[in-house]
C-alpha cells in the first residue's frame, strides 16, 4: 500500500460511490455486530459470567445484531 503513488481526485464519482457503498454496506452488516457483540462479550467477563456465558452473550448479540441490522437497512 505505502508504494502506491495515490494521487488525489484519481477516481470518478462511480468509483468513488461504489466504494463508499461497499465500505459502508461490509461495516454496517459485520463491523457493527462485531463490535456490539464484542463489547458485551467483556461487560459479561467484568459481570462475572465466566469465559462460557461470555461467549454465549456474544454470538447472542452478535446474531441478532446482524438480523436486525440487515432488516432495516434492506429496503
Amino acid at each position: 500500500m505505502a508504494e502506491d503513488d495515490f494521487v488525489p481526485g484519481s477516481m470518478d464519482i462511480s468509483d468513488q460511490k461504489s466504494t463508499y457503498e461497499r465500505v459502508m454496506k461490509f461495516s454496517g452488516y459485520w463491523g457493527l455486530p462485531f463490535s456490539m457483540a464484542l463489547g458485551t462479550f467483556f461487560t459479561a467477563l467484568l459481570a462475572d459470567n465466566g469465559l462460557l456465558g461470555g461467549f454465549f452473550l456474544f454470538i447472542v448479540v452478535f446474531i441478532f445484531t446482524h438480523i436486525f441490522v440487515k432488516m432495516f437497512f434492506s429496503h
